[in-house]
């Protein structure tokens, strides 16, 4: 049996690579901006959406969208974020008027929001409706969508997919 350390170890030790790296990976946010609109962040308010799950929130910032998990410490998972990722994408291309996105932040999520992006452009163009051209400022890597197709079963974009 492994000894738990007290909390005097625990407060008292220096921060390593790898505290910093969890903290990083699990509760860095994802900030979509609309490429269009050079203004500084705007007031923040919080956006409801039925999708959303109870771990995420996300805010409307005038400029940008911002999704995080509402606690630094909690029960979230990657499929969480990916599906806070999924739903800030739909509300941006169904709600807003923006031309052009960019992301900062989460990688992940980055990539969960660009493939929702792509989903939603090929449904507009199959059901012939006037699809929307959104210019997309980022190229997911190869790594993270092998990751992101284990979350994602119903993946349409696997030729995108390198051997």
């Amino acid at each position: 049996m492994v000894d738990k350390p007290s909390i005097e170890e625990v407060t008292h030790r220096s921060v390593t690579p790898q505290d910093f790296y969890h903290l990083y990976s699990r509760w860095n946010p994802l900030i979509i901006y609309n490429r269009q609109d050079l203004n500084p962040r705007g007031e923040k308010t919080l956006l409801e959406s039925k999708d959303l799950n109870k771990q995420y929130q996300i805010f409307h910032c005038g400029s940008c969208l911002v999704g995080a998990p509402k606690n630094l410490v909690g029960d979230y998972t990657r499929a969480d974020a990916i599906q806070a990722a999924q739903v800030m994408a739909r509300i941006i291309y169904k709600k807003f008027d923006w031309l052009g996105v960019e992301f900062e932040g989460n990688e992940l999520m980055a990539s969960a929001a660009w493939v929702q992006f792509q989903r939603l452009m090929q449904t507009d163009q199959q059901e012939k409706k006037e699809s929307k051209a959104l210019d997309i400022l980022y190229t997911p890597t190869q790594q993270v969508l092998r990751t992101l197709y284990l979350y994602l079963p119903d993946y349409k974009y696997a030729p995108l997919l390198s051997p």
